[in-house]
């Protein structure tokens, strides 16, 4: 199984380029004095969060945002650690970080998706649900937005939830969580010979294990959820 970290997505800011006699121009939101030890901090975060190791990772992004309170990547990467250690106190502050996040860029998928998982997770769907499809406006092929819409369906619109399931496979056949899940809708609607071929595909791919899952663990949380390229400079 291919594993995932929620963390954000794809980040090439160029910390050290420049060219000639020019200085390197620091990157939005990361006071010049503190540029190398924010890299270096950001990078340390990094490497703990790709070892599975949350809580350090916290220390890290909290030392990024003291130096960068203004910097949205170490804020994302805060929140986002916090919902990986996963207890109560640590959800509150992801939820404060994430929220800050996407009130500042309404528009980043990965804030989006990352707090619409923490509400899904304390039984707020509603808002799930909102955040969830906001993905889904700016990235409609969006597999895992489009399982987690499904979820979210499967009790009060059965019809939506199949719509969102047989989506998410359309998108990604090796999705083991939405095969297993697609099989209820289909049975319910009266279809129990169309259900038999998720199923079986569900089985296949568990004892494959080529699959892909989405839950609240953090290798498992869906396409926003890629490791970034540390930033420039020495991981410590």
């Amino acid at each position: 199984m291919r594993r995932r970290l929620l963390t954000v997505p794809t980040l090439l800011l160029g910390l050290l380029s420049g060219c000639g006699e020019d200085p390197p121009a620091p990157a939005a939101g990361i006071p010049a004095e503190h540029l190398d030890e924010v890299a270096r901090r950001f990078n340390q975060g990094i490497g703990l969060m790709e070892r599975f190791q949350p809580e350090a990772a916290v220390q890290s992004f909290e030392e990024v945002v003291g130096l960068a309170p203004g910097w949205t990547p170490g804020r994302l990467n805060l929140g986002i650690a916090l919902l990986n250690v996963n207890d109560e106190p640590s959800r509150a502050r992801a939820e404060a970080e994430l929220g800050w996040v996407v009130e500042r860029e309404p528009r980043n998928l990965t804030a989006l998706y990352s707090l619409g998982m923490l509400l899904r997770h304390v039984d707020r769907p509603a808002e799930a649900q909102a955040l969830f499809e906001r993905v889904l406006e700016a990235d409609p092929d969006d597999a895992d937005a489009h399982y987690q819409l499904g979820i979210l369906a499967q009790e009060d619109d059965p019809a939506a939830a199949r719509l969102h399931l047989e989506r998410t496979l359309e998108l990604m056949p090796h999705h083991e969580s939405a095969c297993y899940r697609l099989a209820a809708p289909l049975r319910e609607a009266g279809e129990p010979p169309r259900a038999r071929p998720p199923l079986d595909r569900f089985r296949a791919l568990h004892e494959a294990e080529a699959r892909e899952l989405a839950g609240m663990k953090d290798r498992e949380k869906g396409p926003h959820a890629h490791l970034p390229p540390a930033l420039h400079g020495d991981a410590a």
